[in-house]
């Protein structure tokens, strides 16, 4: 017998229950006044026929216990939208509060800083020549029309737009920034989000999660410190991988646009950072094994669509043999990826039958010292600082963080097998074949790796394969809580050390990234004052020093091999910037007059070459020390 059940759905009276037979109500007035009388109704087919006149505390007293206890939930229910609101408001102001919090602790790191991560300079640089009409090119360079094969165009062209509400240099630091600010406080909103949606967390270890990756020590300090990229791919990446996971969602509707969404992320997020190769890659193998061929068609093809103009033209204006004086950044990757030490050309190369001992090497680094690194708060070892790096002080923690975040990634692929799954390792072995800066390719993957380590954390009460509630015990609960709470103090303490020290100290005592900071503003605050506005200067941090003097650049490396370019381009100047200490002479000192020495601790300085009609051959011998 067929009965008309609850909100107008029309199902057996045996069939799986409706809203009211689970002590649920969707709130509305008649759907309350049905589930009691359905209720009701139905708990009394349950008697025998001879029961029927049965009193009613009787008949209540003979009901099963679950329909006992779904009677009391009815009960409780009708207060059930009222305490959905007050539950509503609640999240509400709770995520409000963290947003502002976050934004807070963003605001007051914010600094004056840009260039000091080499990169980062010549992103500012490429959003400026975007903003001024100049095309993709190096603007600092006295050939025109260079094009950079090294830098996809995403980030540079993106902090174009703010480039042009702000076109003053360097006033215009903080806006520049602002965008990863922006791209930080939406990771936070996307982790929490996904968490929740995909991986069924608590609402609080979803939101820790999302906490801990936006107040992160690394990447906040990459957001107001630097002008890196790291922070855009993040929420680039966490975005993707959202919108890939609603498209295959079961009963889905319009799946085809969700991939067409997924690949033009996905593209965006490529050319951003060419390390998401490792993203596309996992969206199609993810979609064929979801057996989404389809799916994994439109994914490419858009992708392709996306990518392949860059690529190509990348290709077409790759820069000939004669402007490669230019120095790293009109390497391309191939190069890169064979040299022994990535940005030190004179390392040499590697072959082949090396590339399992590369991999040997970064994988323990990655394991044994770069995890802790990523997920507990050391933000000056986030850069080598030549010397001031402790060697091998992280080992025991970094190592027992990895053996935590593999046997939760193991419970997490044996629960539900997700994009991320695939991506987290691809990316991980992508970082481990290169020859330098591994931790840039792990801290966009702080999300997951904080949650491998908090599913990790359920090993002390058992794995719970096939569990229907895996965060059910009290154990569980209570052991991951604490790891997620552990992580977010600690990244709050980091970060409020952090802003007293650099308010409340003296210039001596801030941090190193600000002392090297203001001894290379003095330098350039000196050429600014005494070097012709039509000189010429090779420098090793080149787009630093045109952004802050406004002077063309070359590089300055392989003084020997470029000393006929450098003179034909009318070279006067050499500036010997550098992120560590100055040791020892360069060729260039040989054959050049100091003219500016600084007094802090890297020991920088500006030599003069001299007129080039005046020069003669390259000195090689080095003077007496």
């Amino acid at each position: 017998m067929r009965g008309r059940g609850t909100c107008g759905s029309w199902r057996m009276r045996s069939s799986a229950p409706s809203c009211w037979a689970v002590g649920r109500s969707c709130g509305r007035r008649t759907c309350r006044r049905r589930s009691t009388a359905a209720g009701t109704s139905a708990s009394r087919s349950l008697l025998p026929r001879d029961s029927a006149d049965m009193p009613e505390r009787a008949v209540a007293d003979s009901r099963p216990a679950d329909r006992v206890a779904g009677a009391a939930s009815r009960t409780a229910d009708r207060a059930h939208p009222d305490r959905l609101r007050s539950a509503r408001w609640l999240a509400v102001g709770s995520g409000a509060g963290a947003l502002a919090f976050c934004l807070i602790i963003y605001i007051l790191r914010l600094d004056h800083i840009v260039g000091q991560a080499w990169d980062d300079a010549w992103y500012v640089l490429l959003a400026k020549a975007l903003a001024t009409h100049q095309g993709y090119t190096l603007i600092n360079s006295p050939v025109s029309g260079i094009v950079p094969s090294l830098y996809p165009p995403a980030f540079p062209w993106l902090l174009s737009l703010v480039y042009r509400l702000g076109p003053e240099f360097p006033q215009n630091i903080w806006l520049l920034k602002s965008v990863s600010i922006a791209a930080m406080l939406g990771s936070g909103g996307v982790s929490y989000s996904y968490f929740r949606r995909e991986r069924a967390l608590p609402a609080y270890l979803a939101a820790s999660i999302a906490v801990a990756t936006t107040l992160s020590p690394a990447l906040v300090f990459l957001a107001t410190s630097t002008v890196m990229s790291e922070c855009v791919f993040t929420f680039a990446q966490l975005l993707t991988i959202a919108v890939i996971e609603r498209g295959v969602r079961p009963g889905q509707g319009n799946r085809m646009w969700w991939y067409v969404a997924g690949g033009t992320l996905a593209s965006f997020t490529f050319l951003t950072r060419s390390i998401s190769i490792a993203l596309v890659v996992g969206a199609v193998l993810y979609l064929l094994l979801k057996r989404q061929v389809r799916g994994a068609l439109v994914f490419a093809i858009t992708v392709v669509l996306a990518v392949g103009p860059w690529v190509l033209y990348s290709r077409l204006h790759a820069s000939p043999v004669e402007q490669t004086c230019q120095g790293t950044i009109l390497r391309n990757y191939t190069t890169l990826f064979w040299r022994r030490v990535g940005d030190d050309s004179s390392a040499g190369t590697i072959s082949a039958a090396e590339i399992p001992g590369r991999l040997w090497h970064n994988t323990l680094d990655i394991l044994g010292t770069r995890m802790a690194i990523v997920l507990i708060p050391t933000t000056p070892h986030l850069f080598k600082q030549g010397n001031d790096l402790p060697a091998r002080q992280t080992n025991a923690l970094s190592l027992a963080l990895s053996a935590l975040m593999l046997a939760g990634f193991v419970l997490a692929v044996r629960e539900k097998l997700t994009l991320a799954e695939i991506v987290v390792p691809l990316t991980l072995a992508g970082a481990a074949s290169w020859p330098w800066d591994l931790t840039r390719f792990l801290v966009p993957l702080t999300p997951f790796l904080i949650f491998y380590c908090i599913v990790g954390c359920r090993v002390v009460g058992g794995t719970g394969r096939g569990e229907e509630h895996p965060w059910a015990t009290r154990v569980q609960r209570t052991v991951a809580g604490a790891l997620a709470g552990s992580l977010l103090l600690l990244s709050i303490y980091e970060n409020v050390s952090y802003i007293r020290r650099e308010y409340s100290s003296p210039p001596a005592e801030q941090s190193q990234w600000v002392r090297r900071f203001k001894e290379h503003q003095r330098m350039y605050q000196w050429i600014r004052r005494h070097v012709p506005a039509d000189a010429v200067i090779a420098a090793q941090n080149q787009a630093q020093v045109y952004l802050f003097t406004g002077r063309k650049t070359i590089a300055s490396e392989r003084p020997t091999e470029n000393w006929e370019t450098w003179n034909r381009l009318n070279v006067r100047y050499v500036a010997r910037t550098s992120f560590y200490p100055i040791r020892g002479f360069d060729w260039t000192d040989l054959n050049s007059r100091t003219v500016y020495r600084s007094r802090g601790e890297l020991r920088l300085r500006v030599l003069d070459l001299g007129p080039a009609s005046s020069r003669g051959p390259l000195a090689t011998d080095p003077p007496n020390q």
